[in-house]
């Protein structure tokens, strides 16, 4: 598994995700995007699924945070997606 970024507790960040263009997102029926063992909430704006953490959110993190993108698809049905992770820096 891949480390995504190394960031210090404290710090706000983003992390977006990129849908392909020929990906008919009619067929989405619900994304939720994890960073560690929270659901955080997310926006799509031109194809990219985007999640902002601020800097009170990250200053409650420690350690290794596994970044998990699930989407669920009216034809594929629920495809979860561990897609690396973030480590947290204590300052």
């Amino acid at each position: 598994m891949n480390e995504l970024a190394n960031i210090y507790r404290g710090k706000s960040f983003t992390i977006g995700f990129a849908i392909p263009e020929t990906y008919d997102t009619d067929r989405i029926e619900d994304i939720k995007i994890n960073i560690g063992t929270k659901i955080y909430a997310h926006t799509i704006v031109q194809g990219v699924v985007k999640v902002e953490l601020t800097s009170e959110q990250t200053a409650r993190m420690v350690g290794k945070q596994d970044v998990v993108f699930t989407i669920q698809d009216n034809t594929f049905g629920v495809r979860k997606l561990l897609c690396g992770y973030i480590y947290v820096s204590s300052t």
